[in-house]
């Protein structure tokens, strides 16, 4: 369920960005996440890989592949946003992909994460705050209330199933919930700005 989810959200994401000739992810975002993947499909796996770490490999790859046509979108698109010129964008964007890249691998490092449980849910409440910030910024372009639900819906699932076999993280528990939170003041604020903007929330996909 995690892994559908977030192909989709990332497939909905292109599409919006085709359509607005924007980029649906902010830029701090878009750099971690290209980089978490590309750390956790060919730099760090677990000491035992059985089928289903090597299924996850697979999956992060496939997201890498999805992520990099956002990051293209965000090349192309990106200095048309309120940004103070086209320098200090692609400045933003190397200097966001080198930290990014240099930050998982520092937490990695650190909590000995190497299947990402921690580097992943840390990066989806960066995500999810973000996307609030995102929709002030720049109001609803590039976004969607199907985004949204399924970035709600693959995060959740995968913290449940991580609650079920570490009942007592507290970490866990704090990461799960507070990502759940944030997602749902995302989506209702978004549901309110398409509405203001005259359109309807279940038909822009």
């Amino acid at each position: 369920m995690t892994a559908l989810s977030w192909a989709i959200v990332y497939i909905l994401m292109i599409r919006r960005g085709y359509l607005e000739k924007t980029y649906g992810m902010p830029l701090v975002v878009l750099a971690i996440n290209v980089s978490w993947e590309f750390i956790y499909a060919f730099v760090l796996h677990p000491a035992q890989m059985d089928v289903e770490a090597w299924l996850w490999v697979g999956v992060n790859a496939i997201w890498l592949v999805l992520e990099m046509i956002i990051l293209i979108q965000a090349i192309l698109y990106g200095p048309r946003e309120n940004w103070p010129s086209k320098s200090f964008f692609y400045g933003a964007v190397t200097a966001s992909l080198f930290f990014g890249f240099t930050g998982i691998l520092a937490v990695a490092f650190q909590l000995h994460d190497w299947d990402g449980r921690w580097t992943s849910f840390i990066d989806n409440l960066i995500i999810s705050i973000l996307f609030i910030n995102m929709l002030y910024q720049r109001g609803i372009r590039g976004q969607s209330i199907y985004i949204g639900f399924f970035k709600l819906l693959g995060t959740f699932n995968i913290g449940v199933s991580y609650l079920s076999t570490d009942l007592g993280s507290p970490l866990q528990w704090y990461l799960t919930f507070s990502i759940l939170f944030f997602d749902v003041v995302y989506i209702v604020l978004l549901y309110r700005k398409i509405r203001a903007a005259a359109e309807n929330p279940w038909t822009r996909f």
